[in-house]
């Protein structure tokens, strides 16, 4: 995949993540009686967050503007 495609791939999937906790705090605090959906938001929260941090690591490492002109 190009670099872009994958920097938005992982933009969206931290926007997603950021959406999911926001909504799993405040089902855990208005609807104290539903916390199976708080617990299922949050657990898929996580392996959103642990699939973007995946492919973060997969990419190669590129060197700084700085690195390049030592």
């Amino acid at each position: 995949m190009k670099r872009a495609s994958v920097f938005k791939l992982r933009q969206v999937l931290n926007v997603v993540f950021c959406v999911l906790v926001v909504v799993a705090v405040v089902i855990y605090f208005v609807l104290p009686s539903r916390r199976e959906i708080f617990y299922i938001l949050g657990f898929t929260a996580v392996l959103i967050k642990m699939a973007e941090v995946c492919i973060r690591m997969s990419q190669p490492k590129t060197s700084s503007k700085k690195d390049r002109e030592r």
